[in-house]
Order: structure tokens, then C-alpha cells, then sequence
């Protein structure tokens, strides 16, 4: 495995995209758009753009265009670890291929290399939050049991929430809480583990105060984050269609 690319984030493990399906489909609308595609040669050393030509399910291949370069040719001919990193709908996908083979495509030189495994699609602003209000309950463990405490959810991001929430619930930083149900407006539920961040006690203006929380998503798959990252995306476009974006 060749030398790993600077990701922008701590961790990318939950940015992971395993499914063939999903990852054939991403790499097939990059193809379809003609999408410049970054490659990063043995490790980095040599860059150059390229294009994604053709996805085959089928053989479990994928067909990118040559380089400029003849030095860099002869690098991907000769088997040089490869990184391509591109964006999508302005979210980052990166993928790695240990290798490419000469290929002819349509009668043009070009590679050929197998489909990747794995797939990470990072999006570029996480710390971007779409205001969305819909509930969210959080199992509270109490002397007399489990309760289900309803919090309302103000904003939403593909790194956590924030919420306002009810006092019976222990918010110490650090406090992990398990199974917790948001359910977005679309009706669409995702379940997650929540960490308390941060919290801060907001003046009502009509006097009184509510507690707002900041919660990290933990756990959370690869598929759930990629379809909360979805909803984002498609609530980013309903803000700007009604001129509030």
C-alpha cells in the first residue's frame, strides 16, 4: 500500500465506502461528467491529471486516460502504486489502485486497473450545518429505568448536532449515550451514538433560559453517513432554490 494522502480529517475510517455497488456508481458518474481526476504517483512524488474513461462491473475494472507525461506513462506502466483523488457534487472521493496495465480503449492507449475495494467520500465543509428542527430521542438511564428523552434537534452536520434538550438529561462533556433515533423530516431515521461536546445555557428573549447541547456522531457507518451527507446535500439545494442560501 502506498503512502496514504492527507485526508483533512483526524480520522476518514467513517468516510469508508465498502459496497461494489455504490462505488461503481460514484466512479461511473465521475466518468459520465468527464471529471478531472488528480493521481498521485508512488506515494505522491509525481502528480498529474487524468480522466476515468469506463467503469466495467462486469470484469471489475476501471479504464483511465494516460498522463502528459511519457516519464509518468512508464511509472503507471511499470506498476507504480496510484492515488486518485477528485471531487464530487463538491465532496472529496479518493480511492487507491495498487496498479495499472497498458490498455487499449477505442482504439487509444490507455491503463486499465481493477475496481477499488474501498472508496472515501469525505465532504469538503463538515463543519457546514444545515438548520433543521425535527425531534430527536435519547435513552436516559434513571432509578426507575430507561426513559426516552425528546430533545429538539436545531442543527445538523456530518460530524454532530446541536439540540436543545430538557434538564433531566446528564449533560457532562463526554457523556456517551447510545441508540439514539433522529428522524429527519423526510421520515427518513438514522440511529446513532452521541457524545456530548460542548453545552451552554441561551437566554429566552422572553426570559428563562434552554440548554444547548453539541453532540459528535460516534459509530456511525459508512452508509449512514452517506446518506445523511445526501440529506445535507439536499437540503443545501431546497435553501438556495428558496433564496436562503
Amino acid at each position: 500500500m502506498s503512502m496514504m494522502p492527507d485526508f483533512g480529517v483526524a480520522d476518514p475510517s467513517p468516510y469508508l465506502v465498502t459496497s461494489p455497488r455504490e462505488i461503481a456508481s460514484l466512479l461511473r458518474k465521475l466518468s459520465a461528467r468527464g471529471q478531472l481526476v488528480r493521481l498521485a504517483i508512488q506515494g505522491g512524488s509525481d502528480t498529474a491529471l487524468t480522466v476515468l474513461l469506463e467503469i466495467d462491473e462486469d470484469s471489475g475494472s476501471l479504464v483511465f486516460d494516460r498522463t502528459r507525461s511519457a516519464l509518468q506513462n512508464q511509472l503507471i506502466a511499470d506498476g507504480a502504486a496510484l492515488w486518485f483523488d477528485t471531487a464530487l457534487d463538491r465532496i472529496r472521493i479518493v480511492f487507491e489502485a495498487d496498479g495499472a496495465a497498458l490498455h487499449d480503449y477505442l482504439g487509444q492507449p490507455a491503463f486499465r486497473c481493477a475496481l477499488p475495494a474501498g472508496l472515501y467520500r469525505l465532504q469538503r465543509r463538515e463543519s457546514y450545518r444545515v438548520p433543521l428542527r425535527c425531534p430527536i430521542q435519547i435513552p436516559f438511564r434513571t432509578a426507575q429505568g430507561i426513559h426516552l428523552v425528546e430533545a429538539e434537534l436545531r442543527n445538523i452536520s456530518a460530524g454532530g448536532i446541536a439540540i436543545v434538550v430538557d434538564e433531566i438529561l446528564d449533560a457532562a462533556i463526554g457523556r456517551l449515550y447510545q441508540d439514539c433515533r433522529i428522524v429527519l423530516p423526510d421520515g427518513e431515521a438514522i440511529i446513532t451514538s452521541l457524545r456530548i461536546a460542548n453545552t451552554q445555557q441561551v437566554m429566552l428573549p422572553g426570559g428563562g433560559t434552554s440548554r444547548h447541547l453539541g453532540c459528535q456522531f460516534l459509530g456511525m457507518t459508512s452508509l449512514t453517513l452517506n446518506r445523511l451527507q445526501r440529506h445535507l446535500l439536499w437540503q443545501e439545494r431546497e435553501q438556495i432554490a428558496r433564496g436562503g442560501g
